[in-house]
């Protein structure tokens, strides 16, 4: 049962570093002289990785004026929660776009690396 004015909060600040981008090959199809069509599969996350020195801030932590007795929050659950499979396919939808347009730099700076000419398409597998 609940009582009322005996809430708990925390309000945690998670310092890490996510990788997302792909996993397994790119294929590259000529579609012409000097014409490449490079297919990328779908993207994933790769990792994600706690800071070492400081891998949350309890930025604040308070309770309701009866909370004396309350179970205090589970920072650590917290942080836990954050970093689930469900939300690190939050992120990567999140950030997609970005991750698109540097997929798409990458490829075209690589073969124009290799040729200045070459005509580069690039293609996002869903």
């Amino acid at each position: 049962f609940d009582v009322p004015f005996s809430r708990k909060t925390a309000l945690v600040i998670l310092n890490y570093t996510a990788k997302f981008g792909i996993k397994s090959s790119v294929k590259v199809e000529q579609i012409g002289e000097k014409e490449y069509k490079v297919i990328v599969p779908k993207f994933e996350v790769i990792g994600v990785e706690l800071s070492k020195d400081n891998p949350y801030n309890l930025y604040d932590n308070h309770g309701e004026l009866l909370s004396g007795t309350t179970e205090d929050v589970d920072t650590g659950k917290l942080v836990t929660n954050q970093l689930s499979s469900d939300k690190q396919a939050e992120y990567l939808d999140k950030f997609k776009s970005e991750i698109k347009e540097s997929a798409i730099n990458y490829y075209k700076t690589l073969f124009s690396s290799m040729d200045s000419e070459a005509k580069v398409t690039v293609e996002f597998s869903e």
